[in-house]
């Protein structure tokens, strides 16, 4: 889904609220980094003490919710339904990874209906980067299915190159989309297993990603 620059609109409205600090995340270098290792740089830098993320949080969680209750603020990729619909169907599971901070991934999800593909993932909010909560997001999920995923039956769907650098390191495939900041020759330079305009295409993209 695209929501604009809402997520870091609601960080920053949310920061000043609380502690009278206007535009505190567009004045700290926080590019690449999750979420949660974001507010820990923000926080440090403003002196800001690190027992207030809890109730940073929940500021944030509403700040966001107000700014997507506004359906020109935010929608949904070409595709993205029907691609979850069919593959649901098809005993899928969909575990999302973000580097978003859970609370704030889920408020954004609500906001266009799809969290219910989405029971678990890994996030931004603890230490490391994006193929951290990878990791422990196929933990959870063997955990919870009881059973094991090879490597072949992971895809990793994502419109950035690391994205598709994290499928590699896991062993996974990649399925890279060109409906980010990314363009389609830089999502190229990192040879994804699959690499589409969009995720429209609903019975192509299930040929491949199923092996049929």
């Amino acid at each position: 889904m695209h929501c604009g620059s809402n997520g870091k609109k609601a960080l920053n409205r949310a920061f000043f609220l609380l502690y009278g600090i206007s535009d505190a995340f567009d004045r700290t270098n926080i590019g690449g980094l999750m979420d949660g290792e974001i507010l820990h740089q923000v926080f440090t830098q403003f002196g800001v003490p690190l027992s207030e993320r809890l109730r940073f949080e929940e500021t944030y969680e509403k700040v966001l919710a107000e700014f997507l209750s506004d359906p020109a603020q935010r929608r949904i990729l070409p595709g993205v339904p029907e691609l979850l619909e069919a593959l649901e169907e098809q005993g899928a599971c969909h575990v999302l990874l973000t580097s978003n901070l859970r609370i704030g991934a889920y408020c954004k999800l609500r906001s266009v209906g799809l969290e219910k593909y989405f029971p678990f993932g890994g996030f931004g909010d603890g230490d490391g980067e994006k193929y951290d909560a990878a990791l422990l997001a196929l933990r959870e999920a063997e955990t919870r299915l009881q059973c094991s995923f090879h490597p072949d039956s992971i895809w990793v769907v994502g419109d950035t190159l690391y994205d598709v650098n994290c499928a590699k390191r896991m062993g996974a495939k990649s399925l890279a989309v060109c409906t980010g900041w990314a363009s389609r020759e830089e999502l190229a330079s990192g040879a994804p297993d699959l690499l589409l305009t969009d995720l429209s295409g609903t019975d192509e993209i299930l040929s491949r990603i199923l092996g049929r």
